[in-house]
């Protein structure tokens, strides 16, 4: 075909995910591509030459014929692109796409628990002799792999921490899990939530998955509900069922959420919450951290802002916006003490997990303010209020006499900077609509 052939034929590729395979004059495949959109995509290639890159340019000038194949997903469109160019090693995949800079899936078993992880090279990860490699594919692109693996989490809800967790130690019962159990992306073996078969009866539902086999991972998953219902395991069958509804949901929506840095927890901030739990004396590393912050102008239109942080990186699905309601005369304390108890009384009604740590823009007034809240709800051993400084960036602590300072440089202090700002921005966003309506009314 000639291009002309091609672009009309392109249009009448499904508006769908898939995968789109280029074949040169001898009928060989020469390209292998993804796609959220299959005529959106492929209809790029026959834009202008003067708008494309030059690689390709070069790999249009050998294609003849263009095919697809339609995925009910994203997910499954990336996991299908890789095993077919692992498969075929199409020529210009190679050469414009597949270098060594691209990541790898490994599922890597180094105890009881395997983990899920992204690696740019999964056979570096540990020692051999400790190492078992359970699975591993190469990917195009980091960030496309990150959004799925956020995906698949919520399926499979596979680990992807690097603790060391074996069946037998006994401190598992007593273990705290992380916020990825309780937003169910994990089923916390670190905290004895899960059994080691049903944990590895997990993992391989998911290499299954990986290796094209989601009908079959469908009716496994079926089979072993309807045993766990009559065996009356009601938990398991539970657990089961939503599997079942979340891997049949990909199919029904066909796309990936925005990418929620939560699902693969990243170094840097895993050793800045490290440094700042032993700056702070804390007796766990703080996982759920969240800030406040008031937003007003010349005493009217009040607001007030909650912006939360799992392992060090924002969650959006659990920012908040406020509009104050109570006393504005009392300054910043008292709507401080608003939001704060507003917050707290909502995580509960809706059995969430309170932060490890609040942190309030403001010195001891507002710090004392959030802290009043905790202790009104009998939580005052459980959340720990910290106020940060505009003026020299101190940290002012409940029942401590003077503020603590931490060096400029410090990955803590930079992480709690980044807290505060994240809610000053967040809230002064708030503030700016709310002053948009009143200036349009």
């Amino acid at each position: 075909m000639n291009k002309e052939e091609l672009k009309q034929k392109v249009h009448e590729f499904p508006d769908a995910p898939g995968i789109y395979i280029m074949r040169n004059g001898d009928g060989d495949e020469i390209y292998i591509g993804k796609a959220v959109s299959l005529t959106k995509r492929t209809a790029s290639y026959f834009r202008p030459c003067t708008s494309m890159e030059k690689k390709t340019m070069v790999l249009m000038d050998h294609v003849r014929d263009i095919d697809y194949v339609r995925t009910d997903s994203e997910v499954e469109a990336l996991l299908l692109e890789s095993r077919l160019i692992k498969d075929i090693k199409p020529r210009y995949n190679i050469d414009l796409k597949w270098g060594e800079r691209y990541p790898y899936l490994a599922v890597i078993k180094t105890d009881d628990f395997p983990r899920v992880e992204i690696t740019r090279d999964a056979g570096a990860a540990e020692p051999a002799d400790q190492r078992e490699i359970l699975f591993k594919e190469r990917f195009t692109g980091v960030k496309e792999l990150r959004k799925g693996i956020h995906v698949l989490q919520r399926i499979f809800r596979f680990r992807t921490c690097r603790l060391v967790i074996y069946a037998a130690d006994r401190k598992r019962n007593y273990a705290r899990p992380c916020l990825l159990y309780h937003i169910k992306r994990c089923t916390a073996p670190c905290a004895a939530r899960i059994s080691e078969q049903a944990y590895r009866d997990d993992i391989n539902r998911f290499i299954s998955f990986l290796n094209g086999g989601k009908e079959d991972v469908c009716s496994a998953l079926e089979k072993e509900m309807r045993t766990a219902s009559e065996e009356q395991r009601y938990e398991d069958a539970a657990r089961l069922r939503d599997e079942i509804t979340l891997l049949k949901h990909i199919s029904d929506d066909g796309g990936l959420p925005e990418y929620d840095p939560g699902a693969v927890p990243l170094i840097a901030p895993e050793e800045s919450l490290v440094l700042l739990q032993k700056e702070l004396g804390l007796p766990y590393t703080p996982a759920k951290i969240e800030g406040v912050d008031i937003s007003h102008t010349g005493g009217r239109q009040h607001t007030g802002s909650i912006v939360t942080f799992l392992n060090g990186m924002p969650y959006t699905p659990g920012y908040r916006r406020f509009r104050i309601k109570g006393n504005t005369n009392g300054g910043d304390a008292d709507m401080i003490h608003e939001v704060v108890s507003r917050r707290i009384s909502g995580l509960i009604r809706d059995e969430e997990d309170l932060p490890d740590i609040m942190l309030v823009d403001g010195g001891r007034d507002q710090v004392q303010a959030a802290f009043s809240v905790f202790r009104e709800y009998g939580f005052s051993g459980d959340v720990y209020a910290l106020g940060i400084a505009k003026k020299n960036e101190s940290l002012y602590i409940p029942g401590r006499k003077d503020p603590l300072s931490l060096p400029k440089t410090s990955p803590a202090l930079k992480l709690l900077r980044y807290v505060r700002d994240e809610a000053h921005r967040f809230a002064r966003l708030y503030h700016t609509l709310l002053r948009k309506k009143e200036f349009e009314r």
